[in-house]
């Protein structure tokens, strides 16, 4: 999610979307090395905002020969699919967010999370048999890892960054905000400084977000 709405900003995440669509993905299946490549971007729907129309942006798609086209202002008809998909979205974040106690703020997290569930869910343009995820890495999701958002979970320190050493704290408190992308490991929060880290050895208490549903 963006930190900014700044031209800079919109133009950065939107190159680095366009260049991960350009990677040649390779997958080892069974005895099989299946090459699969993505369709780069040829245009793009926006909704006539300054950051999108003008400026950095709107350069970066006139160099790459991406045509924009513009929705009408307050028509969200314009936009039925991407609207669709921000209400799902929506229907699946605030909830999590609501049960977790966590503020508000902490709400692309949610919606993060959720996004990455529901591209690992049956979608109904796929008949409800396949996940966006299967169609595109030819595999069925692993979701074996997949805890309660907003549920307790103690990731553990390596002896060599405790504090006192063998008689410190051998775990850390955090909440769980999802999976990470490119590893195995879990999207922790941490309470004390507001920002999110990665770790891979945790231990889950849902009891408490069980308890409230």
């Amino acid at each position: 999610f963006l930190k900014s709405r700044a031209g800079s900003a919109v133009t950065e995440k939107f190159k680095d979307y366009c260049n991960w669509l350009k990677k040649i993905h390779h997958q080892q299946h069974k005895d099989d090395f299946r090459v699969r490549e993505v369709v780069p971007v040829r245009s793009i729907q926006v909704d006539g905002a300054q950051e999108y129309v003008a400026g950095e942006f709107a350069q970066h798609c006139e160099n790459m020969n991406i045509m924009q086209r513009v929705t009408s202002p307050y028509l969200h008809e314009n936009a039925a699919i991407a609207e669709g998909v921000w209400k799902t979205l929506q229907e699946v974040a605030m909830p999590m967010l609501t049960l977790s106690n966590l503020d508000r703020k902490f709400w692309p997290a949610a919606f993060r999370h959720a996004n990455w569930i529901c591209n690992r869910m049956p979608h109904t343009w796929l008949n409800n048999e396949k996940s966006p995820f299967e169609v595109m890495f030819d595999k069925k999701p692993d979701l074996s890892n997949v805890r309660i958002f907003g549920c307790d979970a103690y990731s553990f320190i390596d002896r060599s960054n405790r504090e006192n050493g063998k008689l410190g704290d051998h775990s850390k408190k955090y909440t769980y905000v999802g999976q990470d992308d490119t590893s195995k490991s879990y999207l922790l929060l941490d309470s004390d400084t507001n920002k999110i880290v990665l770790s891979g050895m945790v231990t889950f208490d849902e009891n408490k977000i069980l308890y409230k549903q």
